[in-house]
């Protein structure tokens, strides 16, 4: 067990699967602005869901902006560039409002918004932030940079709390959000990386020196630097490749169910893992993970259910102490 007290952070999760009991006809996953879409079409449902959110126990509210951009808005719309940066802007209000709700019930826990940014493999809708994030080898910095600029600085206008750039496939688009970040010195976010296998990222660069670069690029602006949207398994070995590399780095993870999905019939099926979500998120625990949240197919449930390790932790690591 660490010796050392990591102030763990409880992140949420299960947006599009709390989205599916309130508009159960819904195929968001084949839609370009998947649950985004209701940020337009009923921000009612976004309402209702941040609000089964936050009896999760999370400290953190993320947007939903993983795919709502500019050009998808648009497109989808056929809106104005400012319509579509109104429509980004809400996603942070609607996060307000959620937790103004909550506090008037009586929550007092701290609760930060974390505006979502997806990369541009999520504006192409074809998996590619997945598959190599190769788009990034036919671009500049400066085009992925300018591409990534609307939506991020529409989220900071709007007033979130920090950002999360999730599923970064490359370093290369890693480094251009990077750039955007430090035109906005008191801002600070998390970087997370899509992954292919146990040490490498989407694509194919190790995530420990992924991890070094970023981290010396901006370490004053960097809260931790991760993986999400992957199974369980990989966690544990991603993160650890970092931490040896180097500890001062903090971590971050944003884990899928044990689920697999099947590319072949676009379908969710069983794994067969015999291990469950609550028993990897407490070798993240003694990693000394500091960010734990859930991705695809999570539900409220399972946040609950990694708040309850967290808190299980916490109290063994006390206990301990004190017996020393």
């Amino acid at each position: 067990m660490n010796e050392e007290m990591v102030d763990f952070v409880l992140g949420d999760g299960g947006h599009d699967e709390t989205v599916k009991r309130y508009a159960p006809a819904c195929d968001f996953e084949s839609h370009r602005l998947w649950s985004g879409r209701y940020l337009k079409d009923d921000p009612d449902i976004i309402r209702k869901v941040l609000q089964d959110t936050l009896s999760s126990g999370t400290r953190m509210l993320l947007t939903y902006t993983y795919q709502t951009t500019v050009d998808n808005l648009q497109q989808h719309y056929n809106i104005t560039k400012k319509e579509a940066l109104d429509i980004i802007k809400s996603s942070v209000s609607l996060c307000r409002e959620a937790i103004e709700l909550a506090r008037a019930a009586g929550m007092t826990r701290p609760i930060d918004v974390f505006g979502m940014i997806g990369p541009y493999g999520a504006f192409l809708h074809d998996g590619s932030e997945y598959a190599g994030g190769n788009y990034a080898d036919n671009m500049t910095g400066q085009q992925l940079a300018d591409w990534h600029r609307p939506r991020f600085d529409a989220l900071i206008e709007a007033g979130c709390d920090y950002l999360i750039f999730a599923t970064i496939p490359s370093l290369k688009e890693a480094e251009a959000l990077i750039s955007l970040l430090k035109e906005h010195p008191g801002m600070k976010a998390i970087v997370s990386f899509s992954a292919q296998n146990e040490l490498t990222i989407s694509h194919g660069e190790k995530l420990s020196d992924v991890a070094q670069s970023c981290w010396q690029l901006a370490s004053d602006q960097i809260l931790a630097i991760g993986v999400n949207c992957l199974h369980p398994r990989l966690v544990e070995p991603l993160l650890r490749s970092v931490k040896e590399a180097n500890p001062q780095i903090p971590l971050s993870v944003k884990t899928n169910t044990t689920e697999t999905f099947n590319t072949e019939t676009k379908q969710w099926e069983s794994s067969g893992d015999p291990k469950t979500l609550a028993e990897y998120c407490r070798d993240w625990l003694h990693l000394g993970v500091k960010y734990i949240s859930g991705c695809c197919r999570t539900s409220v449930q399972d946040i609950i259910t990694l708040g309850e390790e967290i808190n299980k932790f916490i109290e063994k690591t006390k206990q301990t102490r004190q017996r020393k």
